[in-house]
């Protein structure tokens, strides 16, 4: 199995690395950064140029290519060129394109505009989304898969590190009374996935899968199980009215109060789940165990005193 990543050092890109190496493929990996350690041929290069990227590959062909790290439309360009090198290609989306905020589960078909409350981040991957369906010449399968929150060791997203740097300090933890919801997939699960979608003959319609989890949780759940997960503490869940307050969630809080859950219908019609679902307990255990106490003891603004500042600049807005 012949595979080519884009982007292969960062959060998804090392969990694919790691998977790749357990499957003895033949990977070749395009970065800006050369990774302390990656299981196959290292191209360094900023994806913007191209002509670097195709000399360093120098005709060979790949069964698929998983591009970790498009964001924009002219991510699309690599896509453009690349795509009759490979037999399909991967591109990693996201729930945030998905704009009808009325609808309590997302599937394929829902309207994918990019959600409002997502800004430039959801508005950006939808644009990209239709561009890189755009341009596919039909000698490359694209598939575009969406996924919802992603956790797991290495995340660079502040969010269960976050809960836990808390747990460390016996801090509280001010969580919105708005309720939301949310899917939460494992990154190793996310990984598998994505290797299978590449390697499978089957095809989805309309080139766009959702990759998520069977069952969604409220975000107070995913606070609580975090705390549970880490053990003894004092920190507790202090539930606050900020939208009363006049303070979004995201400026003291790891998610926004928006529902983020995704239907895993599509996917389960080729594979089955099971192989892809890591018990979320045991996820986050394995998560926590790569952190030292050190690190979760550094300091940083807790979420009373990142609400405060918010609330303070509330006040002074006209």
């Amino acid at each position: 199995m012949k595979v080519l990543v884009i982007g292969g050092t960062g959060f998804v890109g090392s969990a694919l690395a790691s998977k790749l190496e357990k499957l003895s493929s033949e990977t070749v990996c395009v970065c800006r950064k050369k990774p302390n350690c990656f299981p196959g041929e290292v191209i360094q290069a900023n994806r913007a140029d191209i002509r670097r990227i195709l000399d360093k590959i120098g005709g060979r062909t790949f069964d698929f290519t998983i591009d970790t790290c498009a964001m924009s439309e002219q991510d699309a360009e690599l896509f453009l060129e690349l795509q009759d090198i490979s037999r399909k290609w991967l591109h990693i989306s996201s729930g945030a394109v998905y704009s009808d905020t009325s609808r309590p589960i997302f599937d394929e078909e829902s309207v994918a505009f990019g959600a409002a409350h997502w800004g430039k981040y959801g508005r950006n991957k939808a644009k990209l989304e239709s561009r890189l369906l755009s341009v596919q010449n039909g000698k490359c399968e694209l598939v575009v898969v969406r996924a919802p929150y992603i956790y797991g060791p290495g995340n660079s997203a502040d969010r269960e590190q976050f809960i836990w740097r808390h747990a460390a300090k016996d801090l509280p933890i001010l969580v919105p009374q708005e309720p939301a919801y949310a899917n939460f997939v494992h990154v190793n699960d996310f990984a598998n996935a994505l290797i299978a979608i590449g390697a499978t003959d089957s095809h989805f319609l309309g080139n766009v899968v959702n990759f998520s989890s069977p069952r969604a949780m409220s975000l107070r759940e995913f606070v609580h199980t975090c705390l549970s997960v880490y053990g003894p503490t004092k920190s507790s869940i202090r539930d606050v009215d900020n939208t009363a307050a006049g303070v979004a969630a995201r400026e003291f809080f790891p998610f926004r109060t928006n529902s983020l859950v995704l239907s895993n219908s599509r996917f389960k019609s080729v594979f089955q789940t099971g192989e892809f679902e890591t018990d979320f307990r045991q996820g986050l255990k394995s998560t926590l165990s790569t952190y030292s106490e050190n690190t979760l003891l550094e300091t940083g603004q807790t979420s009373e005193e990142r609400f405060a500042s918010a609330l303070k600049q509330a006040k002074l807005k006209p």
